[in-house]
């Protein structure tokens, strides 16, 4: 079920920040509501008002043909776990970037709406999603998960934070969790984007390893012809702030929701580091 963040955002993108909260006995018929109209507003070119929405609604909405996988019944035990989730896993990887799309949409679809889903599968389909770069048109879009947000627009009513926080723990693997649990807390850890401050703060996206951080405040942004202002960011963390830790990519990544609140010290190292750029 779709946790709301227990913790203020102040990317000012979120539902609560935009008024509108509701109270959770009538959350399902306010979800329903704004994201059908949002979605058969795409799919038809005019927003459709729905008074009654419910879960077939939802459904028959579900484009994609993988959808109906990933509501088969969970496997048990642990190992059962490890094969859905490797079955998620191969069945994103073997669709191409539109198909990738469609299905992350309709998986963060069922989330939200609360729809029957196999949590691990879905886990393993999210974990490439949001470590994963499509490319329409020779145009760079952002991982899978960031491009869906983005394309819903002010439709949107998830944010990265409330993913991070309600995915984030599924996304690891068995080996990952043992590496996050072994670490001695609290940790130093890096951000790196250009931009304002507040800007790069408040991705979810840190690192243990400031090289990484670099690479995503210049050289990445001059692979792309970005010109904005390079920033690195550090904060230390604890353990309870900590929702994953993701190497899939080797850039020792963690996933800190709401990093940007304002109970969090964070300081600019921009230029208390030395950079030298790639190429």
């Amino acid at each position: 079920m779709p946790r709301w963040s227990k913790r203020g955002s102040v990317s000012g993108r979120s539902a609560r920040e935009r008024g509108q909260a509701v109270a959770p006995s009538t959350r399902w018929h306010f979800l329903q509501i704004q994201r059908l109209n949002c979605y058969l507003a795409i799919g038809t070119g005019q927003a459709s008002q729905l008074a009654q929405p419910g879960k077939q609604e939802v459904q028959k909405l579900m484009i994609s043909e993988q959808w109906k996988d990933f509501q088969r019944p969970k496997s048990r035990g642990p190992r059962g776990r490890e094969k859905d989730f490797a079955e998620g896993t191969s069945i994103f990887l073997r669709l191409d970037d539109g198909a990738r799309c469609s299905l992350t949409s309709e998986l963060i679809r069922a989330w939200q709406c609360e729809l029957p889903l196999n949590r691990a599968m879905a886990s393993g389909a999210l974990r490439q999603a949001w470590e994963s770069e499509p490319y329409f048109g020779a145009v760079r879009c952002g991982s899978f998960v960031s491009k869906v947000a983005y394309d819903e627009g002010e439709e949107n009513v998830w944010t990265m934070d409330e993913f991070a926080e309600d995915w984030g723990p599924e996304l690891m693997t068995a080996e990952e969790k043992a590496k996050l649990e072994a670490m001695d807390f609290p940790l130093t850890i890096y951000r790196g984007g250009t931009g304002s401050i507040l800007e790069v703060a408040q991705g979810v996206s840190w690192t243990l390893d400031l090289e990484i951080a670099k690479f995503y405040a210049y050289d990445w942004p001059k692979r792309w012809g970005i010109e904005r202002e390079p920033v690195i960011l550090s904060m230390q963390v604890d353990r309870d702030d900590v929702y994953a830790f993701l190497d899939g990519r080797k850039e020792s990544e963690l996933l800190v929701p709401d990093a940007a609140s304002p109970s969090n010290a964070i300081i600019e190292v921009t230029d208390q580091v030395g950079v030298k750029l790639a190429g």
